[in-house]
């Protein structure tokens, strides 16, 4: 049966279209998705996403069929104001998987983690079913670095995957690596829905920090994050100050008489 949420609007940003919900409808999204036969792809996807599917067609593309795109973004959720057609919250990956994993709990549905450094995944694990007292963890693995080239390694993680019967796969591989991968190998693998989570595993596991709320809550997330690692985020940030003229072009679209 279809869900009412599946029929809302998309909110098209530059070449990607982000779904108009909030956290908890999405938590009830991937549950609903989890008992579908054929696995879904649900992206939470930020300002570097949408600067990269301007030169990337194939990550464009892979976003574009997901089942549940997200606006993990608050500079995405401020221009959906300007845009007259405002996307209701900012939903991380780093939310929606402690969300889902609650709802999990409670509905007897199982979670796989995926991703992270070396032993982050099992950490992860622990912290959540502490947290959540009932909750199934169906599996967690760390791929070792280089694993979407090595074709032995990505059938290791698809036999991993279906073997342990899961509902829900969280990869945290980073993008667009995760996307990429997930849609690679979305035909094979027999649970219901793949989250693409980034970082989340090592915020769950509590080997990375979190901007506080306040920062999180004023869009300056960024910020903290560059303070942690300004070697490999410098540029990437650097990169997505092209999100402006994005941004500038979807309006000067909307307002222009035709």
């Amino acid at each position: 049966m279809t869900s009412a949420l599946a029929d809302k609007r998309r909110l098209v940003v530059g070449t990607l279209a982000f779904d108009q919900i909030n956290l908890a409808e999405a938590a009830h999204r991937v549950l609903e998705l989890a008992r579908s036969p054929e696995c879904s792809l649900v992206v939470t996807s930020n300002v570097d996403h949408v600067v990269r599917a301007e030169s990337d067609p194939e990550f464009a593309g892979i976003v574009r069929r997901a089942a549940l795109v997200t606006a993990d973004g608050m500079p995405i959720v401020w221009a959906s104001h300007l845009s007259g057609c405002p996307l209701p919250a900012r939903v991380t990956g780093a939310d929606l998987v402690p969300t889902v994993a609650a709802l999990a709990a409670a509905s007897g549905q199982s979670l796989f983690l995926m991703g992270g450094m070396p032993g982050e995944a099992e950490l992860a694990a622990h912290n959540l079913r502490a947290k959540h007292p009932g909750l199934i963890i169906a599996g967690t693995y760390s791929p070792p670095f280089g694993f979407e080239r090595d074709p032995v390694e990505c059938r290791k993680m698809v036999s991993l995957i279906n073997e342990s019967r899961t509902d829900i796969l969280c990869l945290g591989v980073g993008s667009p690596k995760q996307e990429k991968w997930l849609d690679a190998h979305r035909a094979e693998l027999a649970c219901g829905v793949a989250l693409g989570v980034g970082a989340t595993i090592a915020f769950i596991a509590g080997t990375l920090d979190r901007a506080p709320p306040w920062m999180r809550g004023l869009g300056l997330e960024w910020v903290f994050r560059l303070s942690r690692e300004p070697k490999r985020l410098f540029w990437r940030y650097a990169h997505d100050a092209v999100f402006v003229l994005i941004m500038l072009r979807c309006l000067m679209a909307r307002w222009t008489p035709s």
